[in-house]
């Protein structure tokens, strides 16, 4: 045997039992939660615990096709450390910083297909930078360029 077996989480680890298991206090045997929360993942266990409970995650695991628990839990695991970073709006603070993002580059698209249309108008031949940048700010040196080229 090699000196790795016996150590870990899961049902196959003989010595200690699943993070839900230490916090309900009973022995491991067949914990449907031991994949998802080994010994030493005691906080993420709670996290999850305080937002669903117990009952309420195995009630989701039993409802849901056994190939789909990873993501599942995964989706769990997720949320409830959402919400230990910001208790009142967990994901939904996240959602909305994701949907600023996107109008901000929705935006700026808008403004750069507005630029080389109005370039392609004059007869230039419109130069695209596809180099990853900020998308925070436009490239001054892909404006700087094609001032240079207009002018000579």
């Amino acid at each position: 045997m090699s000196s790795r077996e016996g150590k870990g989480g899961g049902a196959n680890n003989v010595n200690q039992a699943c993070a839900a298991c230490k916090h309900q206090r009973k022995k491991c045997s067949n914990c449907p939660l031991a994949p998802y929360f080994p010994p030493g993942h005691s906080q993420q266990f709670e996290n999850v615990h305080k937002l669903f409970g117990v009952g309420n995650l195995l009630k989701t695991l039993k409802s849901t096709n056994k190939e789909m628990w990873p993501t599942v839990m995964e989706t769990i695991q997720f949320q409830a450390d959402a919400r230990r970073v910001d208790p009142v709006h967990g994901c939904l603070s996240i959602v909305r910083q994701l949907k600023a993002q996107i109008e901000e580059t929705s935006k700026e698209l808008e403004k750069t297909n507005e630029e080389l249309s109005a370039e392609s108008m004059v007869g230039e031949t419109p130069q695209i930078d596809i180099k990853p940048k900020n998308l925070a700010q436009p490239s001054a040196t892909s404006r700087k360029v094609r001032k240079g080229k207009s002018n000579a």
